[in-house]
């Protein structure tokens, strides 16, 4: 299976990426169906994964211990959101380090033999700019490149950067950069823990006690943000100072409730708070008897702080449209089943990731049909691998919309569950 995979690897990754061309063409096709000028800027999604976390040797070498390194760009345009281009980055070589056992002076990429190696030793893994410039070069491989008006990358991406500048040479456009609204969840919960809020804040006997309500008023803090977040993006559509606006109102609504003053600010401006004793505005985190906190001045101010992680003008600006990077994250753990981190392929690296991109982008079996195809040894229309095949596509769509439906219905059930309770406790 080795030699066989040594044989066919650069094959389908050929296949791949011209399979990644007529994705962008039918995007194009989508933007005509719709109405639009297949020039149009389309909103796109960026994420990088390593093999190895970039942090764990930080203190004892100074080189990155992630080797390998997968940059993903995906369409937020049709449905399916397709993967439309593909980079790996990899330092890995068996060959150089044969040839520097036997005294060669080897350097990869480019020594004598094979190399699977496409970064030197000494270059940084996590230089995301780099790839961000390369899978730049692939749009613009289109005689008409398909043009990224927004590109959705996480907090900590400089793949924006590179991208930005190769992009706007091509098309003339310089896309904008928003960001994920989940990573900045996760900076707004650690920046609540984080906080130095005064020491009868919390309600509890003892130093411990106190810490531990710190703990859960940071869920519960940032779950409100959460909720009341989704429901503005709704209301809004995109409109930055209408969202703007409304969610100033939420942050005082938030305030009132945690120091007891709930009333008619959250009847007027809460999504989920209905301003009465009986509901405590969703605080499912914080134990009954801490539910109203004793605030003091620098306490709201940095509760306030705490909330313009989510609420204020620039973040919102970066976050208008609820775009988020969830289907490159899921793409990632497509990528684990082919290429798991715990195990590491040199040779044939780009060769999983490319035929894990083309099995998301299409069906299960109808990618091990096109594999076929393209490696020379067709399938037969009437086999029974063809049957087989078409039979695990149907299970495959039938358990993809199998759980979109259960989603669907358990959050109608929470919400019909949440008014039948607000009308039973106002009757």
């Amino acid at each position: 299976m080795q030699r066989q995979s040594n044989e066919c690897g650069d094959m389908l990754v050929d296949m791949n990426r011209e399979d990644m061309k007529q994705q962008r063409q039918i995007v194009k096709q989508a933007l005509e169906r719709s109405g639009f000028p297949t020039d149009t800027p389309i909103p796109a999604e960026c994420d990088t994964r390593y093999n190895n976390p970039l942090f764990g040797s930080r203190t004892r070498t100074p080189f990155q211990p992630g080797t390998q390194a997968t940059t993903t760009i995906v369409e937020n345009v049709t449905a399916r959101k397709k993967i439309i281009a593909v980079h790996g980055a990899n330092k890995l070589c068996k060959t150089a380090s044969y040839l520097r056992s036997t005294g060669e002076n080897a350097i990869c990429p480019g020594h004598q033999g094979h190399c699977s190696a496409n970064l030197n030793h000494g270059t940084l893994i996590g230089n995301e700019e780099l790839y961000g410039e390369l899978l730049a070069d692939q749009l613009a491989e289109d005689e008409q490149p398909l043009v990224i008006g927004q590109l959705t990358t996480d907090g900590d991406s400089h793949a924006y950067r590179g991208f930005s500048k190769k992009h706007s040479e091509s098309v003339n456009l310089t896309p904008e950069n928003l960001r994920d609204p989940r990573h900045l969840e996760s900076t707004q919960l650690r920046s609540i823990d984080k906080a130095a809020f005064s020491e009868f804040m919390f309600d509890g006997r003892t130093k411990a006690n106190r810490e531990k309500i710190h703990r859960r008023f940071s869920f519960d803090l940032t779950n409100r943000c959460t909720v009341e977040y989704n429901f503005a993006i709704k209301e809004a559509a995109g409109k930055l100072d209408k969202l703007v606006n409304r969610l100033s109102y939420v942050a005082d609504c938030i305030i009132d409730c945690y120091t007891g003053h709930c009333g008619d600010t959250c009847r007027a401006y809460s999504y989920i708070c209905k301003g009465t004793e009986s509901d405590f505005g969703g605080k499912e985190f914080l134990p009954e008897h801490a539910r109203c906190l004793y605030m003091t001045e620098d306490d709201e101010k940095l509760v306030r702080d705490c909330m313009n992680i989510r609420f204020g003008r620039k973040n919102l600006e970066k976050t208008r449209f609820g775009t988020s990077t969830q289907k490159c994250e899921a793409t990632n753990r497509g990528y684990n089943k082919s290429n798991p981190k715990d195990i590491t392929y040199q040779r044939n690296f780009p060769a999983r990731i490319h035929s894990t991109a083309h099995r998301i982008n299409h069906r299960p079996g109808e990618s091990a049909v096109l594999k076929c195809e393209a490696l020379g040894v067709p399938l037969s229309p009437n086999s029974r691998p063809i049957h087989q095949l078409k039979r695990e596509d149907e299970i495959y769509e039938y358990h993809q919309l199998r759980k979109k439906i259960l989603l669907l219905n358990i959050n109608e059930l929470f919400r019909n569950l949440k008014d039948l309770n607000f009308t039973m406790k106002n009757l």
